[in-house]
């Protein structure tokens, strides 16, 4: 009877919930509906499975917490449809697919890889918040993450580096004194272009002004994360980076290195909150030619703009960009046409399906290599 009362309270409660969530149904997003969702929950059968009150509350719990993540994932699709150049006005960050498989949508119906038939760019995804850190006298304060238990993004950043291209951000980091090469576990100080015998893996801030590179217990203790936490995060990044180089050595590319980022579901379950293997998250290269956005990087650090940001931010760390006060210059046509031939190409030759009319990438690659060189 007590395990009954209980159900009966949590079910108005539920109910009362997805009231005030029925406004998203019509964008079609929420698979089944949410009063779906509260139905299974809440049927006789799943009343029998889970006799005890305390798991009735928990399952009933989890209930609540899908149907508003998933009501938050039909908002952001209206948003989408809508959209204009000028980007969100709110942060929502998306987990691509579910249940471990990449979701793609094609005429308004979820299909695998496999099954698209062209180009799209509409996602199935699963939704969690973006909870700002506090800013207090120039600091961040992450204190809220200490009351935050689930569906959220981990504030990090964890990048994997398979080799030190020149660019790379330990350089610069080991010029300033603020990185001790010898803690990356080397035997000598590293050169740029050195492929290293086992991968590294680094850490940083995701939600400031500026990513900074953080100590693993650093990284700790901002997002609130436990011990085995992190080191679930250092297998699954290590795994990541194994699976991107077994499909890009194919194609003739170093993978140099690259970033991933990660939330925890309604359960505290730490979930892929990222795309991987794209030529945004990774760095590649061919023959000493940068294959990723790292192309656009090397033209703009030659403008007086790129080197106008850096100071700002060495001046004011949080809010840099109310001290710059040039643009940056567009890039050239030709740059720009070489640089979309790239993602294209990339794309074709890593699915090897032709999604698109490109010329094979080490083609475009060599373009670009004698465009960055005059």
């Amino acid at each position: 009877m007590h395990a009954q009362a209980a159900l009966a309270h949590r079910r108005h409660r539920l109910g009362d919930r997805l009231a005030r969530l029925q406004a998203h149904r019509q964008t079609g997003l929420v698979a089944g509906g949410l009063q779906g969702v509260a139905d299974h929950l809440v049927d006789a059968a799943e009343v029998r499975r889970q006799p005890r009150r305390g798991r009735i509350e928990q399952a009933l719990e989890a209930a609540i917490d899908r149907a508003t993540a998933e009501a938050a994932a039909a908002a952001l699709g209206d948003r989408l449809r809508s959209w204009q150049p000028g980007g969100f006005e709110e942060p929502v960050v998306a987990v691509i697919g579910g249940e471990g498989s990449t979701a793609v949508v094609e005429d308004g119906r979820v299909v695998s890889l496999s099954e698209l038939r062209g180009p799209v760019n509409v996602l199935q995804f699963k939704a969690v918040r973006v909870v700002h850190p506090a800013t207090t006298g120039g600091r961040y304060d992450y204190s809220v993450y200490r009351h935050e238990k689930s569906c959220f993004l981990i504030p990090l950043e964890i990048i994997y580096r398979n080799s030190l291209p020149e660019g790379s951000s330990v350089f610069k980091r080991i010029k300033e004194g603020s990185l001790d090469w010898r803690k990356l576990g080397l035997s000598e100080e590293p050169k740029p272009g050195q492929i290293l015998d086992e991968p590294i893996l680094d850490i940083s801030t995701k939600l400031e002004a500026s990513d900074r590179y953080l100590t693993w217990e650093e990284g700790r203790e901002i997002a609130a994360l436990t011990e085995g936490e992190v080191e679930t995060l250092k297998r699954t990044v290590l795994a990541i980076n194994r699976l991107i180089t077994e499909k890009t050595v194919p194609l003739g590319l170093l993978h140099e290195d690259g970033k991933v980022e990660f939330g925890f579901d309604e359960q505290r379950k730490i979930m892929l909150v990222d795309a991987v293997g794209t030529l945004d998250e990774c760095r590649f290269s061919y023959r000493d030619i940068p294959v990723s956005k790292e192309i656009a990087r090397i033209y703009y650090r030659k403008s007086a703009w790129f080197q106008e940001t850096e100071e700002a931010k060495k001046k004011e760390p949080v809010n840099w960009k109310a001290h710059v006060s040039g643009k940056p210059e567009p890039m050239p046509g030709e740059l720009v046409e070489g640089i979309s031939l790239a993602y294209k190409a990339f794309t074709n030759e890593l699915t090897k399906k032709e999604w698109y009319p490109a010329p094979r990438l080490r083609d475009v690659l060599e373009k670009i290599r004698s465009y960055l060189a005059g």
